[in-house]
């Protein structure tokens, strides 16, 4: 990446941070950067000192992290945004949230694009939008240190969870009455313990109309609950979990292979090929691992991207 382009991301880094009202430190975390290099970055410097007096440039995947968090193109794109019906009722679910600081539980299959559409809502609200990713490796702990994190509200390693939660939820108290608008995303929800779901109950519960809380997941999270619900004697507080966000589920329209992919293949021309992807390919998270690489390959060699281009590539009959 040379001197120019890694100039121009930084002038629309600045207008980006000045324009939502972002610290550095925020922005910083936005893009998965360290603020020591965002700092040197910002200012114009592209290297940083290592260990004596060796000098290291700063790698382009830095400025690359940047330019996409702010929606800057730093190279030839083959795979667009497509305000596909599930990406527009995820839009709108997390808009309506934010603006009423409500309770809402999005649920979808796999490769349906949730956390892709949360990328970009993330992108046009970062101030105060406070999202966490839970695996089935997380404990409550880890949760609280993350959500404090992003938040900047200090946690001591060995505090209480009720010490922690209510760190959180005075924070986000704090935000609203700033005149912010303070919203918590849990992705990939259905990896929450029955823990993890009292701590959601607990945080939604103190900040009730002060900040919206909204879970992503797919339909196992449902199952999840449902589980818990039955067996209540073994997993308490669930029926009041659940009467807080049923009003506020949103089950996304189901993938139409057939309807929904022909905004993806505007820019292919061999109709073989799309009948073809529509049979091999399950979502859209799967077409996308397919078909990008497949129109980088066939741009970079100088001819269209054909079905029997894809098979060759793929090594399909």
């Amino acid at each position: 990446m040379d001197t120019i382009l890694k100039d121009q991301i930084v002038v629309a880094a600045r207008q980006y941070i000045t324009s939502k009202g972002l610290s550095q430190a925020a922005f910083a975390r936005l893009c998965d950067v360290s603020p020591s290099y965002l700092s040197n970055i910002l200012n114009g410097v592209y290297e940083y000192k290592a260990s004596g007096d060796k000098t290291i440039a700063i790698a382009d995947r830095y400025f690359a992290a940047i330019a996409g968090r702010i929606g800057m193109s730093v190279m030839a794109a083959y795979w667009r945004t497509v305000e596909t019906p599930q990406f527009i009722e995820i839009i709108s679910t997390l808009e309506d949230a934010r603006k009423r600081g409500t309770a809402k539980m999005i649920i979808g299959e796999t490769g349906c694009g949730k956390t892709f559409s949360t990328n970009k809502f993330i992108e046009a609200n970062p101030v105060n939008t406070f999202r966490i990713t839970v695996s089935n490796q997380h404990k409550i702990q880890d949760v609280t240190e993350e959500l404090g994190r992003t938040m900047d509200v200090v946690l001591g390693v060995q505090s209480r969870k009720a010490y922690r939660m209510r760190a959180i939820t005075n924070r986000l108290r704090e935000l609203k009455a700033q005149g912010g608008q303070p919203m918590v995303i849990i992705d990939e929800a259905e990896n929450m313990t029955h823990g993890m779901v009292g701590l959601c109950k607990g945080i939604y519960d103190a900040i009730n109309e002060q900040a919206a809380f909204v879970l992503i997941g797919t339909g196992e999270l449902i199952t999840k609950l449902d589980k818990m619900e039955r067996y209540n004697y073994s997993y308490p507080g669930i029926p009041q979990f659940r009467r807080r966000f049923k009003a506020g589920t949103v089950y996304l329209t189901p993938i139409d292979r057939q309807k929904h992919y022909n905004a993806f293949f505007e820019d292919i021309q061999d109709p073989e090929l799309c009948t073809l992807l529509r049979g091999l390919c399950n979502n859209y998270g799967e077409l996308h691992d397919f078909l990008e690489p497949a129109l980088r390959d066939a741009a970079e060699d100088g001819v269209p991207l054909t079905d029997q281009y894809f098979r060759i590539k793929y090594k399909i009959a």
